[in-house]
């Protein structure tokens, strides 16, 4: 096939190696379409004449089996490529980023996660999305760096031990920033770190992360100061994206923990 010239053409040759693709809204993120049964069963020829025989639709890849980093930052383009190698898996965001796409090894154990290290760097693996070209959004279009049309099986293995670091240091730092009391019996015993696995993405129940947060800490014995205080200084910048005010956070304190 030539160089696809439209997101049908993209679709129909990611087809032909295993990929799988669905739409999103013209100009924006959001799947036109309920995407999770594709998981399973890959959408037909027909379905993506369907979608995309509107050019204005997006074009995003089911990531299952893949770990993706999404670089928001130029800059942290290097550090990922320096950890894990080169990869033809490239694709050029509209602010300047990139994706950068590798194999997941069989056997490791990888969420979907935000803010990595504290870094403007996501992770997209089984469950996520990555927006491809032709899509665009408000702030421009998205190009092709690489060649991200090759099989799977040919992308690079990703290196992940790196990506940990930083988490199991936040923990700490977590536990360390509420004063020394236990949790409520039969409660969570570490509910700071625990709260570091919930992760809040705008336009995924993101608004779900920070209630179930608010949640665990609260039912764990601590004061709103102190949930405000933690989800403030160390959630909220690793956990949720966008990053919630302190009048949203505030707010959901005020919402789910019983007035003193």
């Amino acid at each position: 096939m030539d160089t696809p010239r439209t997101n049908y053409e993209i679709a129909l040759a990611g087809m032909a190696v295993g990929k799988r693709f669905i739409p999103c809204r013209p100009g924006e993120k959001v799947p036109l379409v309920k995407w999770k049964p594709f998981r399973e069963a890959a959408p037909t020829p027909e379905l993506y004449e369907r979608w995309f025989k509107d050019t204005r639709n997006g074009i995003a890849l089911l990531t299952d089996g893949m770990v993706l980093f999404d670089c928001d930052d130029p800059e942290k383009v290097r550090l990922v490529l320096d950890e894990c190698g080169d990869t033809p898996h490239r694709i050029r965001t509209p602010r300047g980023g990139e994706h950068l796409g590798y194999r997941r090894r069989k056997g490791v154990e990888v969420t979907n996660r935000v803010q990595l290290r504290g870094l403007p760097i996501d992770i997209r693996t089984d469950g996520g999305l990555e927006l491809w070209p032709f899509s665009w959004t408000a702030d421009g279009t998205y190009a092709f760096v690489g060649d991200p049309l090759v099989p799977l099986a040919e992308l690079p293995v990703a290196r992940i031990g790196w990506t940990r670091e930083r988490t199991r240091s936040r923990a700490r730092n977590a536990v360390a920033a509420v004063p020394a009391e236990p949790a409520m019996a039969g409660r969570i015993r570490f509910p700071e770190p625990y709260c570091l696995k919930i992760v809040s993405v705008q336009g995924q129940n993101g608004s779900r992360g920070l209630v179930r947060v608010v949640c665990v800490l609260r039912d764990a014995g601590r004061n709103p100061e102190q949930i405000f205080m933690f989800v403030k200084a160390v959630w909220n910048p690793a956990c949720a994206r966008p990053e919630g005010s302190d009048a949203e956070i505030r707010h959901c304190i005020g919402r789910h923990c019983p007035k003193a």
